[in-house]
């Protein structure tokens, strides 16, 4: 399974992609951020394996 986090500026695009990728089971969303800088400062202490980044 792969860990994700998301970062995308438009919270309604942001719950859209939360859906779309939470329907794969093959990842597990561990983040999700509106604030590129605030998805950055947790980038070390998540340790993804994919970020979508819009």
């Amino acid at each position: 399974m792969f860990r994700v986090i998301i970062v995308e500026d438009e919270k309604p695009i942001l719950e859209l992609m939360k859906y779309f990728i939470g329907q794969n089971t093959h990842y597990n969303i561990i983040g999700a951020f509106t604030n590129p800088l605030e998805a950055l400062a947790y980038l070390a202490d998540l340790t993804p394996d994919v970020i979508f980044w819009m």
